[in-house]
């Protein structure tokens, strides 16, 4: 994919500009202010539109911030070649949101429109959204630092088909993330800690009960007291206005005769009252104390007979009552028994809960297994297999580098028998003093010169007698050899003298020959090392009895070391659990109850029945064992005595002329009620009868004065005394009543608290029961992310070496080496070792930040663009750089030109490049 040519109606300060692109290297040599950067975010508002565009800020929000400055139509065009056919994007903003844009995209070829690119053409041409696009293709100025996105990953190695879960594995981290943060307990705002808090606070508040009760207890003894004062004051109330009543006589007696007629009414009324209840009885009328003593002894009769039907077995109780004795014998086992095996039943529960957090789960059991069979009971060291995987890492990069050295050789080769036959001298003759060396320097490049010049000529010559033409083809090839060697001497040598001295290569010092035995020397110690490497780690696979490819080996090491870590780890638990004996005391126990429970139960010995159910059981049994012989019981002895209750009272009820009825209960029940009736109707006849005698006598008599005396309540006191008195009885009475209402207030709210608090121990436990559940909720929520972080490891561990690998690429030609500091983790991010530790690089300077990210983001690139390569804007990488990495940072452009074309954007000539290098 290559840009062809753009149009800018109007961007920001730029209007009306027409570029055209060649393939490989655009050097945009502007000066400060032209519009180089907003030039850059043309093109990536031209592919992706704008974004943050609910930002406030004009500085944060794109479309505000490059609206058109002269005005007129906010966009342009832009063509460009993608799978190998020609496209052009035309494109207008709206000046304040997204729903004003227009966007069309033409086949160049025949100007028809095409929907080829959907709404964002950006992410179908580059697979990738435009967070990731900035992150790879797109570096805006001071921003050479990367990060991965999940896109980035899925693209890279062309596995974003495959697995199209890699592109949510960031939003499900986050989504995991977030739901972690609002369940923390280590946050205020955490759901758990809320719940911590709740529960605490809870605590608190129930643990001031016993004073509320004790405080209940308190009002409840006042209110009896001052109830009991106020019935107290009330009787004396009562007793004063009786005794005033009788005072009031003592000055009215009007009412005395109307009530001696009133008497002589109700007298007569009490009589014929008695006489129709005396009807009722057919003989004598039996005493009242004879007639309730019936009314006991029927209900004693009636309960009998019902608690004897009660005590009768159904049938199927008969059966079950039969089962149980054959179980039992007739002997159940005592309730200290029971209890005996139901604490030890406790103890099992206790010990299988504390076995089950002990033990190992059954695919923990099951990896243990498996890693016990592979490593036979001997698992490799975690600084073994370090040192294991850092050996055969080296030799990767020995191998990767033979065949890089291997043309240096057969080069070396070459330039040592064209130079042999052109008869020109390996190297110039050593001079003592160092001023003539460097005199003669420059005479070396001169030699070499006119040796390649006389090759040429020759060349020239032979083709133009003999056209077959292989050796004078060789020696052209030769001649431009010697003419390139001599040319790069005089360029080495018209560098300053101190610049000389400090990067003066060794290899300058010595011959081609010399040079081809030291590469060739290096190549066979390091082939002899890679050699014993590979020895090494065969037979340490091999005795794992383990295959596999070269190209897995590395993962391999890493899952092995993984794999015996775990297998220690496992066993360690293990031997934990052992050490406690918890699983003998356990067997032991649940023998012991198996034991007794087979003395009743045969088939728990025999089956799989456990022996909390088969306790249970057993309690269960033994209940109904006694309830059904109490029963039993009971029933036998309460038939004889109903029977004997039944025959007395029938024959007393003879006695006195009742005719017993077939409800012995019901007739006595009506003999009772109106023996009291006609009780009370002859006490009311007689008091009916003295008070008509009396009020008779006192009128006969007219004496008022023995009157009164013959009363139990004459006054003691004058009636203005009394009144005095009941009005302060009255007094007392309502201030004691206030206090009751006001104990009675009291009470009730204390009652309240109390059943608040009831209603808080409630809601304790279920406060308890959802921090579990949260707590376990959290715990889960913690465990995926950790097997989602591995799995993305796992995933990425496919493409670490080959991003490695383009790494190395790109540092080596930014630097001119490769350091082996910086190395690639599982998520693609750089680390530096320095001083024997990774560290960060974000503690290096800004150039060394810069260099790591332009070389992380060229590796990326590389892995996610295998076949259509895309363009590359690059907006002044390079201000942070020194000298001497600006001029590798040069050839890099010119380098990586050749593959990609670049968009380089720069304000000075010192970091200006060009596709062929010019000063």
């Amino acid at each position: 994919m290559r840009l062809v040519e753009c149009y800018i109606s109007n961007f920001g300060c730029l209007h009306e500009n027409r570029i055209r692109f060649v393939r490989g290297l655009n050097t945009v040599l502007k000066e400060n202010g032209w519009g180089k950067s907003t030039f850059a975010h043309f093109l990536l508002a031209m592919f992706y539109g704008f974004d943050n565009d609910k930002k406030k800020k004009t500085s944060e929000r794109p479309r505000l911030r490059f609206a058109p400055w002269q005005g007129g139509i906010y966009g342009g065009t832009v063509t460009f070649e993608f799978e190998g056919k020609l496209w052009r994007i035309e494109r207008t903003f709206g000046a304040e949101s997204a729903r004003e844009d227009k966007l069309l995209v033409y086949e160049a070829e025949n100007n028809l429109p095409t929907e080829r690119f959907g709404s964002v053409p950006g992410e179908e041409i580059f697979s990738v959204d435009q967070e990731s696009f900035r992150r790879t293709v797109f570096t805006a100025q001071h921003d050479c630092r990367t990060e991965v996105t999940s896109l980035i990953s899925a693209k890279i190695g062309d596995v974003s088909s495959e697995n199209a879960d890699m592109g949510g594995y960031t939003e499900a981290r986050e989504r995991i993330h977030r739901e972690m943060l609002r369940l923390s307990p280590d946050r205020k705002t955490g759901e758990l800690a809320k719940l911590q808090d709740r529960i605490a606070a809870t605590e608190a508040e129930l643990s001031g009960k016993a004073v509320m009760e004790a405080q209940a207890g308190e009002l409840r003894s006042k209110l009896a007291d001052t109830g009991r004062q106020m019935r107290e004051c009330r009787g004396e109330l009562e007793e004063l206005q009786a005794q005033i009543h009788e005072a009031g006589l003592l000055k009215d007696r009007q009412a005395e005769l109307e009530k001696f007629r009133s008497l002589t009414m109700e007298m007569k009324r009490a009589s014929d009252e008695v006489e129709g209840l005396r009807a009722f009885f057919p003989g004598e009328v039996p005493p009242s104390e004879v007639a309730e003593d019936w009314g006991t002894r029927a209900a004693a009769l009636e309960g009998k007979l019902k608690s004897a039907a009660s005590y009768v077995l159904r049938p199927e109780e008969e059966q079950e009552y039969e089962r149980l004795r054959s179980i039992f014998h007739n002997v159940t086992p005592s309730d200290e028994t029971l209890e005996e095996y139901r604490n030890k039943e406790g103890q099992i529960r206790i010990l299988n809960e504390r076995i089950s957090a002990m033990e190992l789960s059954p695919a923990e059991r099951k990896a243990y297994e498996m890693e016990k069979e592979l490593f036979l009971w001997n698992a490799p060291e975690d600084g073994q297999m370090d040192q294991l995987i850092r050996d055969w890492e080296e030799r990767c990069t020995i191998r990767r580098g033979m065949p890089d050295r291997k043309k240096n050789l057969r080069a070396l080769k070459s330039m040592i028998k064209m130079s042999e036959a052109a008869g020109v001298p390996e190297e110039p003759p050593a001079e003592e003093a160092a001023e003539e060396e460097e005199k003669k320097v420059p005479r070396v490049g001169t030699n070499r010169i006119k040796a390649g010049g006389i090759l040429l000529a020759a060349a020239v010559i032979y083709l133009l007698i003999d056209h077959n033409g292989l050796p004078g083809i060789g020696l052209v090839v030769a001649g431009f050899v010697l003419l390139a060697w001599g040319l790069s001497a005089m360029v080495a040598e018209g560098r300053g003298k101190k610049e000389k001295k400090e990067e003066k290569k060794p290899e300058e010092n010595i011959s081609a020959r010399e040079q081809y035995k030291e590469i060739l020397k290096g190549m066979r110690q390091d082939d002899a090392y890679a050699a014993e490497v590979e020895e090494k780690v065969s037979d340490f696979i091999g005795s794992l009895n383990l295959e596999v490819e070269e190209a897995e080996v590395t993962s391999l090491l890493h899952r092995i070391r993984s794999d015996a870590s775990e297998y220690r780890r496992l066993g360690k638990r293990i031997q934990s659990l052992r050490n406690t004996h918890y699983e003998e005391r356990r067997e032991e126990l649940e023998r012991e109850v198996k034991d007794f429970l087979g003395r009743y139960y045969p088939d728990v010995t025999e089956g799989q029945t456990s022996t909390e159910a088969g306790l249970q059981r057993l309690t269960a049994d033994v209940e109904k064992c006694r309830t059904y012989s109490g029963m039993l019981l009971k029933s036998k002895g309460a038939e004889p005595e109903s029977g004997t209750a039944e025959g007395s009272l029938m024959q007393e009820l003879r006695s006195y002329r009742f005719v017993p009825a077939a409800d012995l209960r019901m007739q006595i029940a009506e003999i009772c009620e109106m023996r009291r009736n006609l009780a009370k109707a002859e006490a009311e006849y007689r008091r009916r009868k003295t008070e008509k005698e009396e009020c008779e006598q006192s009128l006969k008599s007219g004496n008022l004065r023995g009157r009164i005396d013959a009363s139990s309540k004459f006054p003691t006191a004058s009636l203005e005394e009394l009144t005095t008195r009941y009005r302060e009885a009255q007094n007392r009475a309502e201030l004691l009543a206030e206090q009751v209402k006001e104990l009675q207030t009291k009470m009730t709210a204390a009652e309240e608290n109390l059943a608040r608090l009831t209603e808080a121990e409630a809601e304790l436990e279920s406060l308890r029961e959802k921090q579990t559940e949260t707590l376990h909720r959290y715990e889960v929520l913690s465990r995926t992310s950790e097997y989602l972080r591995r799995a993305k490891v796992k995933f990425s561990g496919k493409y670490m070496e080959p991003m490695q690998q383009s790494f190395e690429k790109y540092e080596e030609m930014l630097t001119g080496s490769v350091s082996g500091d910086f190395r690639m983790d599982a998520d693609l991010n750089v680390k530096v070792r320095k001083a024997g530790l990774q560290r960060e690089t974000e503690l290096l300077s800004e150039g060394w930040q810069d260099l790591i990210g332009l070389c992380r983001r060229m590796s990326m690139i590389d892995a996610m663009y295998t076949e259509e390569k895309p363009f590359i804007v690059l907006d002044d990488p390079f201000v942070n750089l020194d000298d001497g990495k600006l001029e590798k940072a040069l050839e890099f452009l010119r380098n990586t030109s050749k593959e990609y074309q670049i968009l380089y954007f720069a304000c000075h000539e010192s970091r200006a490049a060009y596709a062929s290098r010019r000063k």
